[in-house]
């Protein structure tokens, strides 16, 4: 498997996605961060990293559609059986 599809797989598991809110909201701050809100932080971050991961998921299926039909197109125009 390489990085890339390693990564999104990653990036599309929501505890992973949740432990990485966590830790931002757990980092140095100038007020004091409960566990409560290093929760909140970490749910809202790993909702957010979902909705992205769909998104993709979504882009990547439309371009394969479009890509498959830009070739049915192509095979049609110039290299599909005659009707004659």
């Amino acid at each position: 498997m390489d990085f890339n599809t390693y990564f999104q797989n990653l990036s599309a598991n929501p505890m992973f996605n949740m432990g990485m809110g966590m830790m931002a909201a757990s980092g140095p701050s100038p007020y004091p961060v409960s566990g409560g809100q290093a929760l909140a932080q970490g749910m809202q971050y790993a909702q957010q990293a979902q909705e992205r991961a769909l998104q993709l998921k979504a882009m990547q299926q439309k371009m394969a559609q479009q890509q498959a039909q830009q070739k049915a197109m192509q095979d049609w125009l110039g290299g599909g059986p005659s009707m004659a």
